[in-house]
């Protein structure tokens, strides 16, 4: 929403939605931009690859949230668990069995 105000400052002609519009465009074109450091969730940086990678567990992980988390590392990565076998929550629908990640 700054990005669409600022890039409307002196065009008072276009409506604030369409510089909306502008700028989620630039955002799908050209990606976006990450600090040295970034947080996200495993929603989030889904199709996104990053150097390095630290995975903190969580109780409710999936074998699709572990999949997407494990494959976003393209140099290093390291997981955060308090244990070294990883056992995926299984979800209220799924059909596949529970695997055991080592």
């Amino acid at each position: 929403m700054r990005a669409a105000m600022r890039l409307g400052v002196g065009d008072a002609a276009q409506a604030l939605s369409e510089r909306v519009w502008e700028v989620q465009n630039c955002i799908r074109h050209f990606g976006r931009r990450f600090g040295r450091a970034s947080v996200g969730s495993i929603l989030l940086v889904k199709g996104l690859e990053f150097d390095h990678s630290v995975i903190v567990h969580q109780a409710t992980m999936t074998n699709k949230d572990w999949y997407v988390a494990l494959t976003r590392a393209s140099k290093t990565i390291r997981v955060l668990a308090p244990s070294q076998l990883l056992i995926p929550h299984k979800r209220q629908g799924d059909r596949q069995p529970l695997k055991t990640i080592l």
